[in-house]
């Protein structure tokens, strides 16, 4: 199948667009006939400040202890946010700081609770699916919290 905007946006709907489109009032106007009516409804409907907002998050957050990525701890802007670890072993082949990732839910590694490779902790327990969880990870503690 071809990646085409309407493909990407029907994903995005079955993973947590819903919820968006819905808090900005905008779920009941969509029409799945026209992607770009969709993605020109939402472009026109966030407000600019929302907009500036998302523009201007960093990638990682980095401190003394560790580093926290979206998908996997590089410099590759593109890998940290979409990147996956296809293995817990190559996962735990990552040597540097401590780091705090999600984006591939430990599901795709056979676990359901959050993971430990090397240096690695992996939380992503699929929060958004409903029978997943919503994990955290206390650094100083060194432990898991996980809320079905």
């Amino acid at each position: 199948s071809s990646f085409t905007p309407g493909f990407a946006f029907d994903w995005f709907l079955s993973h947590g667009l819903e919820n968006t489109l819905r808090s900005y009032n905008i779920l009941d106007k969509l029409n799945f006939d026209k992607p770009f009516h969709n993605i020109n409804l939402l472009k026109e409907t966030v407000p600019q400040e929302h907009k500036e907002f998302f523009r201007n998050l960093v990638h990682y957050y980095e401190c003394e202890d560790f580093v926290a990525y979206h998908a996997m701890p590089t410099s590759d802007i593109h890998e940290s946010l979409w990147g996956r670890y296809m293995t817990l072993k190559e996962a735990a082949n990552y040597n540097g700081k401590k780091a705090i990732i999600g984006h591939t839910p430990v599901q795709q590694y056979g676990e359901d609770d959050p993971q430990r490779a090397g240096n690695l902790i992996l939380l992503d327990t699929l929060s958004f699916r409903d029978y997943g969880s919503l994990s955290a990870y206390c650094v100083e503690t060194d432990s898991f919290i996980s809320i079905s």
